[in-house]
């Protein structure tokens, strides 16, 4: 027993791992014992490799200490020397009564001439052995050598003996008492920058007041800023340590801090300024700390490092926002040759900082990004400045949204992307429909230039877009003209003929010897496949032409199909836009009879303009000569249409129109969204964080955060400011303050849902009952641990041993315990988590009994629930769309309910798998479902089919897009499938199989 105890004691001192050590296990004491005596050089390098493997690993060599003394200890060479003295370190230098062994007496001497060696080498070697030596009896010798080497020739000498008295006064403060009054005298003079650090950490712990004087005297003599960055960083840490103490000597130390600021290290910068941030709330403390975030964000060519900056400035905004607002141009410019990651947070954090005073400056700045965005140098840089352009236009409405005086001035650059060939046109037909619904005094002129681009839009879905806004937006009557002009202009004279057939390289198939078509006229095919917001699939062919060629008694018509973007898109048998023009021309010319009646002749003729291109358009739609037959619900609605046209004074007809209008009148979803967080999205004059705070009452009780149990004083500098700031709610519970970065407030777990969330993982009849909690922080997963002693005896060494599965690992060692019988013992282990996906832990209790036995219990598994990462999270729907349509990974899961309301079962998928629902046409669902259920009990519901999106975010900032899309079957059970997609496989496979154990136990 007692050697397994000098092995644990071993392994415990000296290693946190098991070394392999190979073949050395073949080699006995002997081998070693003569490589040492008769060996050379190399011999007995590898003989003391092997020593100290295997002492490590176990194996006890105490009784090789003489054989070290005598043969390996006088040779003088350098790897020898250090060898000797990792053999020393790790080797047990005391007896089973803990007294020093007389043996080990012996090396003093052989340690002193060390110290006094010719070769620095050799004393800086042995100078930092004296730092781990524990044995008071052995380092009391050696003192007058260790203060001599504070004076050596040599830097790297100096640096060591530093360590080395730090180290003796730190543990042994008898043997030199007046530590802190030589090292005052030693940094005094001392000019090398690291030793010089070495020297103030050690007066910053044991001599503060010491430290303090020095560090004025230095910045009276000498430039902060060429101090050297290690030992500017040690006077960070001090001066935060200071002012925390005594916070009347913060002008002082504040003052050294501005000093530290102007060194060039980002390093030293960025923890001056984060200090700094901390400690003081002077507005020049803001604006050097603010400033010199930017400048460290501007200057450095790392992006990990950029994005760290950004995240610094985002917490920022929380407490100082006005300090940043001042900055927003500064912060602009590191816009400039970066990544895309860092430059959607730039520009996120941007968007809140905008007020009526800097929006000029932010449209302008954005007005610059955007047109660089047009310089396409090669195909990759293409597609990220498409990605730039779409957030810039985001950004732009999100901003105008709040401040709306600049709207003028962007407006007529947003216009010239109206025309792009890319989903950019579409973000800036959006932002003018918001522009158009919020500003009145806007819609003449911009209905005007909208009228204008029109014959240059590429794109028939921006097309469709624009038709409907100037359908919905027109308010005069030469407005109404203009745009059934336009619409007529466009679609040319009839009769709509089909395109000359193609292959798919462009080449003629047709008649050859047709005289009426061009000889060489080329157009390229492609197909596209777009997404439904119900996420099914849609695939449209569309051509495009290329080049076209000389035409022999050319007609007009051809040259019309190539030249106007409406007819084209038409005769290609793109008949989305039909639809579209079915929907816009009724509304026109009803407005034109009801509001402007008095021009009968000129509404007249727009009438049968308008019923002409409808019927032209359906007989082309219908003919066999088409490209494309059109679809029957797309027929149905055209001959709707010239039904509506036929009287465009029908009663009913004008009350639809009127209610269309009203709808207009509301706000739009997407507007409330950005309004609704105003904090993440925008900011405007009107808008105080301060005011959004929960207010105690009188009687609420005082958190005091500095001795909560289970705090954690190592969290950085912004958490520790934020935390400070918290207000708890009545309701929360003092004992059982919890704080979650994630969300930025305080909350708190019942007592009764922590009882629910223990797992039990072993039985009462076993000699240990053990039982544990989950929590889940962020990256961090804490396990908390209770042991019951179920037995009469002492049980020690009590060790739970983990194996963890799925993107988690541990990060401390287990630690041994001792159980007093029928005690308790309450640990926790923490936990890395590296991927969002669900884990395993399996886990063992290894104890031993008074019987000197060895006891192992087989722990139940712990399952980590994947959703503990998933947060919801808010996707404009477009954006939702263009992600369904580049994610990968998908997981379809069919539904299994035995819940009869479709409302209940996509609230059940929201709450369960932590979704956000991005479409508000539920809201009006839900209460049309309660009025009906009544009156429709056991028949089926009046909506049959539903189909809705939900969105949300990892804390790894992976997205999570879910469809669903459910109906009611004839004998009212719900039916339909949920589909996942992510960018991530484990999280789309995850989610789904959340999903499908949701049901099986809980329906």
């Amino acid at each position: 027993m007692m050697g397994v105890e000098s092995v644990r004691s071993s392994q415990e001192a000296n290693s946190t791992l098991l070394l392999g050590i190979g073949d050395t296990a073949k080699i006995t004491s002997n081998e070693i014992k003569e490589a040492l005596e008769k060996g050379n050089t190399n011999s007995k390098v590898e003989a003391l490799k092997q020593l100290i493997r295997l002492h490590v690993n176990g194996e006890p060599q105490n009784s090789m200490i003489m054989t070290v003394i005598k043969y390996a200890v006088p040779v003088d060479d350098h790897l020898i020397k250090k060898l000797v003295l990792y053999f020393w370190e790790v080797i047990d230098k005391k007896d089973k009564d803990g007294n020093l062994l007389s043996v080990i007496i012996l090396i003093c001497s052989f340690l002193r001439n060390d110290l006094q060696h010719p070769n620095e080498y050799v004393r800086g070697l042995t100078l930092r052995f004296l730092c781990k030596i524990e044995d008071q009896d052995l380092v009391e010798p050696l003192i007058s050598a260790v203060i001599t080497n504070l004076t050596h020739r040599v830097a790297y000498v100096r640096r060591n003996a530093v360590l080395a008295v730090h180290a003796i006064f730190k543990k042994f403060p008898d043997l030199l008492p007046d530590a802190p009054d030589l090292i005052e005298a030693f940094i005094a003079t001392e000019i090398d920058v690291t030793a010089r650090r070495n020297a103030f950490d050690m007066l910053a712990a044991f001599g503060p007041e010491q430290a303090s004087r020095f560090l004025i005297e230095f910045k009276d003599s000498n430039n902060m800023a060429e101090a050297g960055s290690c030992f500017l960083m040690s006077v960070v840490d001090f001066c935060g340590q200071m002012i925390r103490q005594n916070p009347y000597d913060r002008a002082k130390y504040v003052s050294i801090l501005f000093s530290v600021l102007q060194d060039k290290a980002p390093a030293v910068r960025f923890q001056c300024a984060t200090t700094l941030l901390n400690l003081s709330a002077s507005p020049t403390a803001i604006r050097q700390a603010t400033q010199t975030y930017i400048d460290i964000l501007k200057s450095h060519s790392d992006n990990s490092v950029r994005l760290i900056v950004v995240q610094r400035l985002e917490l920022m905004r929380d407490r100082f926002l006005e300090g940043l607002q001042d900055t927003l141009m500064d912060l602009l410019s590191a816009l400039q040759d970066s990544l895309m990651p860092v430059r959607r947070r730039i520009i996120n954090l941007a968007v809140g900082l905008v007020t009526n005073k800097n929006i000029d400056v932010f449209v302008q700045v954005m007005k610059k990004e955007l047109m660089c965005t047009q310089n396409e140098s090669n195909m990759l840089k293409s597609v990220v400045d498409l990605d730039y352009r779409q957030l810039i236009i985001k950004s732009i409405g999100t901003a105008l949204l709040q401040c709306p005086k600049a709207t003028g001035s962007i407006l007529p650059v947003l216009f010239y992307f109206v025309s792009d060939n890319s989903s950019a046109a579409g973000e800036v037909v959006n932002l003018i429909k918001l522009m158009l619904h919020e500003h009145t005094e806007m819609r003449a002129s911009t209905i005007e230039r909208l009228i204008e681009v029109f014959p240059s839009i590429t794109l028939s879905t921006v097309a469709r877009a624009v038709l409907l806004l100037l359908s919905n937006y027109v308010e005069s009557q030469s407005e109404v003209m203009k745009v059934l002009n336009l619409i007529m202009n466009e679609m040319g004279s009839f009769p709509l003929i089909p395109p000359k057939a193609t292959t798919l390289i462009g080449n003629t198939i047709g008649n050859s010897n047709n005289s009426n078509h061009a000889a060489n006229a080329s157009v390229k095919v492609q197909a596209v496949t777009t997404v439904r917001e119900d996420g099914t699939y849609m695939t449209v062919f569309t051509t495009t032409p290329v080049n076209t060629g000389s035409v022999c008694n050319g007609t007009d018509i051809d040259e019309q199909d190539e030249s106007t973007k409406l007819r084209s898109f038409i005769v290609h048998g793109d008949y989305s836009i039909a639809s579209t023009l079915a929907d816009v021309l009724p509304k026109l010319v009803t407005q034109l009879f009801c509001k402007f009646s008095e021009e009968t002749s000129a509404n007249q003729e727009m009438q049968s303009n308008a019923i002409d291109l409808l019927n032209e358009i359906l007989r082309y739609g219908s003919d066999e000569g088409a490209p494309n037959s059109m679809e029957n619900d797309c027929q149905e609605r055209l001959r709707l249409s010239l039904l509506l046209l036929a009287d465009p004074r029908a009663d009913f007809w004008v009350e639809i129109l009127q209610e269309s209008k009203e709808n207009l009148a509301k706000p739009h979803h997407e507007h409330q969204k950005l309004k609704g967080n105003q904090k993440q999205y925008g900011g405007s004059d009107n808008f105080n964080h301060k005011e959004d705070l929960p207010l105690c009452t009188i009687g609420a009780p005082l958190i005091f955060t500095q001795i909560t149990e289970g705090g954690n004083g190592g969290k950085d500098a912004m958490c520790e400011m934020e935390a400070a700031d918290g207000v708890v709610p009545e309701s929360n519970d003092v004992t059982s303050l919890g704080w979650d970065d994630n969300e930025n407030e305080l909350s708190s777990k019942s007592f009764l849902r922590q009882i629910e969330e223990t797992i039990p993982l072993s039985g009462f009849c076993d000699p240990i009952y053990c039982e544990a909690s989950v929590e889940v922080h962020q990256l961090d997963i804490m396990v908390n641990w209770l042991l019951v002693n179920r037995c009469d005896q002492v049980l020690s060494n009590v060790t739970i041993e983990l194996t963890s599965l799925g993107g988690m690992r541990l990060v401390e060692r287990p630690q041994s315990f001792v159980l007093a019988p029928y005690g308790t013992l309450q640990t926790r282990t923490a936990l890395k988590v590296g991927a969002a996906e669900s884990g395993i832990l399996y886990g063992n209790i290894f104890f031993d009994s008074p019987q000197q036995q060895n006891g192992c219990i087989i722990l139940n598994d712990i399952h980590i629930n994947m959703m503990n990462y998933v947060k919801p999270a808010y996707c404009p729907l477009s954006e939702f769309r263009s992600k369904w349509g580049v994610f990968d990974w998908e997981n379809k899961v069919e539904v299994v309910t035995n819940k009869r309301q479709i409302r209940d079962y996509i609230d059940f998928i929201v709450k369960e798998l932590n979704m956000q629902l991005l479409d508000d046409s539920l809201e009006e669902f839900k209460e049309e479902e309660q009025m009906t259920s009544s009156s429709l009990e056991g028949d089926v519901k009046s909506h049959e089919y539903v189909s809705c999106n939900l969105y949300a975010r990892t804390i790894f900032d992976e997205d999570a897009l879910v469809n669903v899309s459910i109906e009611h079957e004839l004998n009212g059970v719900i039916s339909g499938v949920v589909r996942v997609r992510s960018n991530v496989k484990a999280v789309a496979f995850g989610i789904g199989e959340k999903l499908n154990t949701l049901q099986r136990t809980s329906g």
